[in-house]
């Protein structure tokens, strides 16, 4: 299921799940956003890995 979150082309695929695992490496992988119900503390940390891939930190 990861995967498919990895080469989607337009963010079309959500995850409504809550399993905290999967929430982590879709932060990892820059897809947070994805996440229908990402708990706050993994919300700053997705911010703050799109910030270092920007080079914004």
């Amino acid at each position: 299921m990861i995967q498919a979150f990895e080469v989607q082309d337009i963010g079309c695929i959500r995850y409504k799940g809550s399993n905290r695992v999967i929430k982590i490496k879709l932060v990892a992988l820059g897809e947070g956003d994805q996440c229908d119900q990402l708990d706050p503390d993994l919300q700053a940390l997705d911010q703050e890995i799109k910030a270092d891939r920007c080079g914004l930190r």
